[in-house]
């Protein structure tokens, strides 16, 4: 029945986030337990306060019961037990912060409309063999437009510095680098930690034209752009491609007509200052490319992926989350997929590498070093 249900968690916490609950409870300060009237009088004006209080109350119960918020009962004078609620670790990444970070951002970015036929259509994926979105809607059409981009952008940026600032403190491999380029690097958010932390590193934010003309400007940072349906050659010391750039096989990435793009740190002109994009054209781009070091140029890749044998299937957190992270990207992105430490293994030795290892984690990412020598 849970199973069966689950989509209540889903819209129920998007409507928690758009009430903006979680932000109540991070003005409120640390350890205040609020009842439901008391989060919509403090927050909102509706139409019938009584009644929008006893929606809000059933609603934070389900997220309590999925340890969300916790809860706090209280006996009032008049005997009636009211229920108050606080936050709690997994809830303080959901509430906004005033640079507008959050882990909420990926809830509209999921539960879009215009993904509805999409997920529908599921079961022909499995039937014909072929890619959902052959079945629905055109994906690229999809991330065109505005609004789902803004969304895409702001949950990337979210993601992005949340586990960099984790990575930044425990990650050594940067360490003695002269130059690095940051493939499909979005807004340039994890180009940035790594230059304000290495200032001696020449950093390269990679991306394509349109990502990089819409995006804020980084001082830090230097900027190239190149067409999609591209192959990346590298020139520099190392590349740190993101989590969707290892979601395709390099067959089907072939398949896809590509043309080779050269990019070498040299290539950027000291002057330019880079600016980049967390866009949904990156996963257009990363879709599309694939890349090739046939030059001793070493990958470090950041991936949410399990560590674990791939013969080895246990009930844990972190497996639900790796899994539920491969069904949306194979619904909702053009030959997506999420890999495990075996599956990096074997695509690293295929590509040369003499070496594929896992360095650190944060927050079920994991640094994986692919190396031409051992």
């Amino acid at each position: 029945m849970q199973l069966s249900s689950s989509v209540a968690l889903s819209w129920a916490l998007k409507a928690v986030v758009d009430l903006e609950v979680f932000e109540v409870f991070a003005k409120a300060g640390p350890g205040t337990y609020l009842s439901a009237s008391e989060i919509i009088v403090s927050h909102h004006s509706p139409k019938n306060a009584d009644r929008a209080a006893q929606i809000l109350d059933r609603i934070l119960c389900l997220l309590v019961s999925h340890s969300v918020l916790s809860c706090l009962p209280v006996m009032l004078k008049n005997g009636r037990v009211e229920r108050r609620y606080g936050m709690t670790s997994t809830a303080k990444y959901l509430a906004k912060r005033e640079d507008g970070l959050s882990m909420s951002w990926f809830l509209p970015l999921v539960l879009q409309k215009e993904y509805y036929t999409a997920w529908a259509n599921l079961k022909h994926m499995v039937l014909e063999g072929g890619e959902v979105n052959e079945h629905s809607i055109a994906m690229d059409e999809c991330e065109m437009d505005p609004n789902i981009g803004k969304i895409y952008n702001k949950s990337q940026y979210s993601l992005t510095t949340v586990v960099m600032e984790k990575m930044m403190e425990v990650y050594k491999g940067f360490e003695g680098l002269k130059s690095l380029i940051d493939v499909g690097g979005g807004v340039g958010t994890a180009s940035s930690f790594i230059s304000r932390k290495y200032p001696s590193i020449k950093v390269i934010n990679f991306d394509l034209p349109r990502v990089i003309e819409e995006a804020p400007v980084i001082p830090v940072v230097n900027r190239i752009s190149k067409p999609d349906k591209s192959t990346v050659r590298c020139g520099a010391d190392q590349l740190p491609p993101k989590t969707a750039r290892t979601n395709l096989d390099v067959a089907e990435s072939e398949q896809r007509n590509c043309r080779t793009v050269d990019i070498r740190a040299d290539e950027v002109d000291d002057g330019h200052i880079a600016k980049s994009t967390d866009s949904t054209a990156y996963r257009e781009q990363s879709r599309r490319n694939v890349a090739r070091c046939n030059d001793g140029t070493d990958i470090i890749n950041c991936d949410h992926h399990g560590v674990y044998h791939s013969t080895k299937y246990e009930p844990k957190h972190s497996m639900r989350n790796f899994y539920q992270l491969d069904v949306i990207v194979m619904a909702l992105s053009w030959g997506g997929k999420e890999r495990d430490e075996e599956d990096f293994n074997v695509l690293g030795k295929k590509a040369g590498f003499a070496s594929v290892k896992t360095a650190c984690r944060a927050y079920g990412y994991w640094i994986i070093e692919l190396r031409k020598s051992p």
